[in-house]
């Protein structure tokens, strides 16, 4: 009777375990899905986040890239797109990726693009081997695009949701774009040189070669001038505008209502101004340090026939093929100076040339300047282009003189000159500058 009446006691506990059990493995799988999809979304922000530096990284060096390429579009050599994609590659490669531990993905004739036109729906984006060596586009291109892809980026959590059915979650990628454009000026940086008002008025035709002074002297008094771009300076000096020379100007310096002052007279900068044609003496300059032009040739009297009119000028149009072949100085006895200086070193133009002989100059009312305050303000900009080394005294070529050659405004579209320095508006007046459009 005992045992009879425990059965139904057992059976039912039986029935509930085996119910418990069934309820258990339940809630172990809703609680490893939950964990699964919790780890999934804590994964999805973390990668995610992971995407977005790898993307900041990337527009970084995007950036960079088509700036540094753009800056040399600026018609100066038939050589501009190879010179603009090889300072884009340069300093593009100088920004890495995913936590600053690989180098971007930067490759020729394929990361950067080149266009001609203002932005617009038909512009043509065309890489550098897309054109020919003849191609006249060459010296038209004005715009760069750099891009930027980073494939192979893997992920920390957000892959486990591929133990879902139907999900497969791999590597990913991300990509990055800019366009850099030149546009005029707000601030630039200017060399100690300016060219007068008064000349411009006479003749402002593009190429016209200007002669600095009405006797020989190499501080050119009458058409261009030395001035002062330093006013608030306390200790503006002969060795200020020496090392503007040597250097790369006067930077950061406003374009608009910019003040400048009387230098004087000026002729011991011989040894800064011939720096940038590959002449260095006396120690103090080296090209690694002073970089000359990617050509020093000269332009002279004695090198460059005159018109029918018996005036010189559009000795830029040979310069530029001269900058493509790395022409140095050809010395004083073919140049006609006395720099004392024998043929230049070609090397030094290839391992270390910049665009250094072409560049933007103040336009200033001398008239002005002569008065009692000895200051004027900046009217306009100029683009020049630096002829020839400064002879060293007496029986030097050219008369004596110092010749300049007037390329337009520095504004203009199609200038030569390209400066550094913070963008302005489209109708600036200022010297074109390298500029992010998008």
């Amino acid at each position: 009777m005992r045992s009879a009446s425990f059965t139904p006691v057992r059976s039912a506990c039986r029935v509930q375990l085996a119910r418990q059990g069934r309820q258990g493995g339940a809630v172990a799988i809703v609680v490893a899905i939950a964990m699964i999809a919790m780890i999934g979304i804590v994964g999805l922000a973390l990668d995610l986040g992971k995407l977005y530096v790898a993307r900041a990284e990337l527009q970084n060096a995007a950036d960079a890239c088509a700036l540094a390429a753009v800056h040399s579009l600026n018609g100066a050599t038939t050589r501009q797109l190879e010179i603009a994609e090889a300072a884009g590659l340069t300093t593009g490669l100088r920004n890495k990726v995913q936590f600053q531990n690989n180098t971007v993905n930067l490759r020729q004739n394929a990361s950067i693009e080149f266009a001609e036109s203002a932005e617009s729906a038909e512009e043509e984006w065309l890489s550098k081997n897309e054109l020919n060596s003849g191609d006249d586009r060459i010296l038209r291109m004005r715009r760069a695009r750099c891009t930027i892809n980073e494939t192979g980026i893997e992920t920390w959590f957000i892959q486990v949701l591929n133990v879902l059915p139907g999900v497969a979650i791999g590597s990913q990628q991300v990509a990055a774009s800019a366009v850099a454009s030149l546009l005029s000026a707000q601030t630039t940086c200017a060399m100690p040189l300016a060219i007068c008002t008064e000349q411009l008025a006479v003749n402002s035709q593009i190429g016209q070669w200007i002669k600095g002074g009405d006797s020989p002297s190499a501080d050119g008094s009458s058409n261009f001038r030395w001035v002062d771009l330093n006013l608030d300076s306390k200790n503006s000096s002969t060795r200020d505008i020496a090392d503007m020379l040597s250097g790369n100007g006067a930077c950061e310096l406003p374009v608009k209502g910019t003040q400048v002052g009387s230098a004087g007279v000026r002729a011991g900068l011989s040894n800064e101004w011939n720096t940038r044609f590959g002449i260095y003496q006396g120690g103090a300059y080296s090209a690694e340090s002073n970089p000359p032009d990617f050509s020093g040739y000269a332009y002279t009297t004695k090198t460059w026939p005159a018109g029918p009119d018996g005036n010189r000028s559009n000795a830029f149009e040979d310069f530029i093929s001269k900058r493509s072949s790395y022409a140095p100085y050809q010395g004083d006895s073919l140049a006609g100076l006395v720099t004392g200086s024998g043929p230049g070193i070609q090397a030094a133009h290839v391992n270390y040339g910049r665009l250094r002989r072409v560049l933007p100059a103040p336009v200033i009312n001398c008239s002005e300047l002569d008065k009692g305050t000895k200051k004027t303000l900046i009217q306009d900009w100029a683009c020049l282009f630096m002829l020839h080394p400064i002879s060293r005294g007496a029986g030097g070529g050219n008369d004596g003189y110092l010749y300049l050659e007037y390329r337009g405004k520095a504004s203009a579209l199609g200038s030569p000159c390209a400066s550094t320095g913070l963008p302005g508006d489209i109708a600036g007046n200022g010297p074109l500058v390298p500029t992010l459009s998008r």
